[in-house]
């Protein structure tokens, strides 16, 4: 069985795009969970916006795995 190992951090969201995770195409998988209560927008471009992201709620503990 293959060794796996992951790590943790948290990023602090505002009003303009802001990277969450950088691109690692080693990387299978990332779960981004949102620790407070006002909705985010993730998308892979730095111009995402309400329109063109995918929501994440504004729920404590919300999360997305992508």
């Amino acid at each position: 069985m293959a060794a796996y190992s992951f790590n943790t951090n948290q990023v602090t969201v505002t009003g303009t795009a802001t990277e969450i995770v950088a691109e690692n195409d080693g990387r299978l998988s990332v779960l981004i969970t949102n620790l407070g209560t006002t909705a985010i927008y993730l998308g892979s471009s730095p111009s995402v916006t309400t329109s063109t992201g995918q929501l994440l709620p504004g729920v404590v503990g919300a999360s997305i795995s992508i």
